[in-house]
């Protein structure tokens, strides 16, 4: 039986992009250095759409100040790990092929470029009430009788809704935004014709790179934007939503809550 010390604790929600990047990444880990490195992760889902359960004290207190998902909180240290590619990266520690050694430095760069993508300028294109929602529910909360940490909390959330979400919206990072998706679509889908196996780098298995861009092309297909996807990573993809880990993680679903 593993130790305490194995168990991490995954805030996530099942339609957060990020959430699904990081536990279908976990799905297709492959095996661990060895038994003392094996991670069981026990997932703690929060509703950041219909409860805004991301909003409150103990969340942006205690698990994430930035209020978003997934967050990663291994038991032995009781740390916060805010973030999706530093928790995928932390996971390939114990999980080398998901990060395997000999592509290891430009997996890691596509990973960050990958998410330099603003998926929620995707997602939510054309529906600045979204953020509006957001901001008068926080209004409502400061004007209660709250504690001054979290009444600190929520300012700093606020100026966070503005400056990363909010600007995304605006026709100009909209914009760049598809210019700097479509260059980098382009460059993947490169690597992917040159690859001899059904993963980039001619990897026999998926590695964490290869499941971060299966979500991300999942996402692209459900909120319509499949004109961004070019026909080679499209049936990359496809071929990957058929395989029983993506079952396992989705259960049907879609990748968005509307």
């Amino acid at each position: 039986m593993a130790s305490q010390e194995a168990t991490h604790v995954l805030y996530h929600f099942e339609y957060s992009i990020c959430s699904i990047m990081v536990r279908y990444a976990f799905a297709l880990r492959g095996p661990a250095v060895d038994e003392d490195h094996e991670i069981i992760l026990e997932e703690q889902p929060v509703d950041i759409v219909r409860s805004l359960e991301q909003m409150s004290e103990h969340f942006l207190c205690d698990v994430n100040a930035n209020g978003e998902v997934p967050v990663l909180v291994p038991l032995k240290t009781g740390e916060p790990l805010p973030d999706s590619v530093a928790i995928t990266k932390y996971l390939a520690k114990s999980y080398p092929s998901m990060i395997p050694e000999p592509h290891k430095e430009k997996i890691s760069q596509l990973l960050h470029d990958l998410h330099r993508i603003s998926f929620f300028g995707f997602t939510f294109a054309g529906k600045p009430q979204t953020v509006g929602r957001s901001k008068g529910h926080l209004h409502e909360i400061l004007d209660g009788d709250i504690s001054d940490r979290y009444r600190a909390a929520i300012e700093y959330k606020l100026q966070r809704l503005d400056s990363e979400k909010a600007s995304a919206l605006t026709p100009e990072a909209t914009k760049k935004n598809e210019e700097y998706t479509k260059e980098l679509v382009a460059k993947l889908e490169s690597l992917l014709q040159t690859s001899r196996t059904s993963w980039l780098f001619d990897l026999e298995r998926p590695s964490a790179l290869d499941a971060h861009l299966v979500v991300f092309i999942a996402r692209m297909l459900d909120i319509g934007r499949g004109d961004v996807i070019p026909a080679a990573l499209r049936a990359f993809a496809e071929k990957a939503m058929s395989g029983s880990e993506w079952q396992q993680v989705m259960q049907d679903r879609s990748t968005c809550a509307f």
